[in-house]
């Protein structure tokens, strides 16, 4: 079996993996360059470090019960997403699941991240690989370079300039930093 129909089984329950991330698994794989190298980019293969790497608490900041709601609310959340990718600033990206049927494969599902202080955000973006762009680009002229990288790739952007997708809103309620916040409080009164 190959790394990508593993990582298929594995991490996408034998859904499609949409181009990009065929892209980025078979890259990595293979040893071959891919626009994500420029972003650090690597998929989250099988049996790969967990998203959300808590080793560094104590088992005293553990039993605190403002950290242990935040750890649970946070657990929960990143259950509703299927975590794929990971880039050079420790930024997790994943397909946000929630309310969407299980047949329907993380095709068209929104783009969430989950950064190292713990925090998750919605991304504008439609693709994973504008996703990574999208966090990563410092400026107009960033975003442009991605993108034009990832179309030499075959990989097309829904947005030409980070202006447009600095301007979508989100199309999912709650959000998965709102479902945190709200999950964080109800843990929270429960402790």
């Amino acid at each position: 079996m190959s790394a990508t129909e593993d990582f298929q089984q594995q991490v996408l329950r034998g859904h499609d993996l949409p181009a990009d991330l065929r892209l980025l698994v078979a890259g990595a794989a293979e040893g071959e360059e891919t626009p994500f190298d420029d972003l650090e980019a690597e998929p989250l293969l099988p049996g790969s470090d967990d998203v959300n790497d808590t080793s560094y608490l104590s088992e005293e900041e553990r039993a605190d019960p403002d950290i242990a709601a935040n750890l649970a609310a946070i657990d929960e959340v990143l259950a509703r997403a299927v975590w794929v990718a990971r880039d050079g600033e420790g930024r997790a990206y994943g397909y946000w699941l929630e309310g969407r049927a299980e047949a329907d494969g993380v095709q068209g599902a929104p783009i969430v991240t989950f950064d190292s202080e713990g925090q998750f955000d919605l991304s504008p973006a439609a693709t994973l690989a504008e996703a990574c762009v999208y966090a990563n680009a410092l400026d107009e002229e960033d975003f442009e370079a991605g993108r034009d990288a990832f179309a030499g790739a075959g990989i097309a952007f829904s947005a030409q300039t980070l202006g447009e997708l600095d301007a979508v809103e989100a199309t999912v309620s709650p959000t998965p930093a709102e479902l945190h916040a709200r999950r964080y409080e109800e843990l929270l009164k429960t402790s």
